[in-house]
């Protein structure tokens, strides 16, 4: 998806926008994210849970910015390559994908905010303490130590100051949207880039297979094996009903019947088990 992504981008700045139509075979969603920051955390991210984004047909693109959404939205959106769009944004900038996208005949769904911005909600879930080790990590502790020493900074909270010094150096903000997700217990994504991906694997229309959250699919296998745990001790109990025999020990229509019905809810537990395990994984 490099190519894509560069002609989106030097579409953006200006190219013809064949460039930017001519590689999308393949395609099958878009991630619109402000900057390359969010672009190299979301990645980071899809690599640590095993995606491959490439392979899935999905492209991260950095727009520069969220007021030049209104143009990929073009581009991307109903009135131009037609592909879904998700995307990633700060708090303050949510009125220019929310006037974007409704411009385009879309909505917010799809559209995850970040409080205030995508490094703040990766410094609130590892705090102050894990950053810093990241900070001595990437061997810029002094740097650290003399920015916080700054008199505009003494009096700011350990995760305000944190969040200002990933602004203050050219690259420093892509450096650390990729080692700070590292960092993270995959258990403790923050919402907002824990469900961009989440909305970005592939569906059942892409691959055959129904996608169901994951309680759902608990569900699925906790009642099929609950009928395993019910059924086959309640048939014994059933053979062994004087019901179940005439007098001449055949079975009787009772016996059938309860074992024509037990089996077929053995065999929609079957159906259901394997449902839930394969919308589990």
């Amino acid at each position: 998806m490099t190519h894509l992504r560069e002609a989106l981008v030097a579409w953006a700045a200006g190219a013809d926008v064949a460039a930017a139509r001519e590689p999308s075979s393949g395609l099958r969603a878009v991630a619109l994210v402000e900057g390359v920051s969010d672009q190299a955390a979301v990645e980071r991210l899809a690599v640590r849970r095993g995606r491959d984004l490439d392979a899935e047909g999905v492209c991260v693109v950095p727009m520069g910015g969220a007021t030049n959404i209104r143009r990929f939205v073009d581009l991307l959106g109903p009135h131009g390559l037609d592909v879904p769009i998700v995307g990633l944004c700060d708090r303050a900038e949510l009125g220019f994908f929310e006037r974007a996208l409704v411009r385009a005949g879309m909505g917010l769904d799809g559209i995850f905010v970040c409080d205030p911005d995508l490094e703040g909600e990766l410094i609130r879930a590892l705090g102050p303490t894990v950053v810093e080790r990241v900070i001595a990590l990437e061997g810029e502790s002094r740097a650290y130590d003399i920015f916080r020493q700054q008199p505009a900074q003494r009096e700011r909270s350990a995760e305000d100051r944190l969040h200002r010094f990933m602004g203050t150096h050219s690259g420093r903000k892509e450096q650390y949207g990729r080692v700070l997700v590292d960092a993270l217990d995959l258990d403790d994504v923050p919402s907002p880039l824990g469900d961009l991906l989440d909305r970005l694997r592939p569906r059942d229309r892409d691959t055959g297979c129904m996608d169901l959250p994951v309680a759902w699919s608990l569900v699925l296998i906790v009642t099929a094996v609950w009928n395993f745990v019910i059924w086959p001790p309640f048939l014994k109990r059933v053979r062994k009903d004087e019901r179940s025999r005439d007098a001449a020990g055949n079975a009787t229509t009772f016996l059938r019947v309860h074992t024509i019905l037990i089996a077929i809810s053995l065999a929609l537990a079957v159906a259901v088990g394997v449902l839930g395990i394969v919308t589990l994984f």
